[in-house]
């Protein structure tokens, strides 16, 4: 689990310590300064992903299947279980956001969105909509997006 605490006897920058497959962006990169309480939503996201589907989001047995934890996309849990709610799993893939600032900013954060679902009440979590997908495609492809712009316009 993420501490909030500048100095530590136990890490040290660039190192990288955790499970891998439970792991966030942050953590993988060995990023120390950018771990906090939202690295553990990822992790937390992850455990979820894993009680509902069976497997963990990425097939990460080892430090050179990092890159697909960092870059690739997760696969929806509703591509795994079709019968999941929409709104379970929106609170789930939002935990595991690739942007910390994305994810859940606290576990209290988290723990309400869960009790809004399980309540029958509306959930601050959405599923991504066909605007912010693109975005992030154009985002993940900007050489090839820019000059299929220069191109075609």
């Amino acid at each position: 689990m993420a501490r909030e605490v500048e100095k530590s006897d136990f890490s040290f920058p660039g190192m990288v310590i955790g499970t891998l497959g439970y792991m966030a962006p942050e953590q993988l990169k060995g990023k120390a300064g950018e771990i906090d309480r939202r690295t553990d939503i990822f992790s937390l996201g992850v455990v979820m992903y894993k009680t509902i589907s069976g497997s963990l989001p990425f097939d990460a047995e080892d430090l050179e299947k990092m890159e697909k934890i960092i870059e690739k996309e997760i696969v929806p849990i509703k591509k795994i279980k079709k019968d999941i709610p929409r709104d379970l799993e929106a609170i789930i893939m939002k935990c595991m956001e690739k942007e910390k600032i994305k994810r859940y900013n606290s576990a209290k954060d988290l723990y309400e969105d869960i009790e809004n679902y399980l309540m029958g009440e509306p959930v601050k979590a959405k599923r991504p909509d066909i605007f912010y997908k693109l975005f992030k495609k154009i985002k993940k492809y900007k050489i090839a997006f820019y000059f299929f712009i220069t191109i075609f316009i």
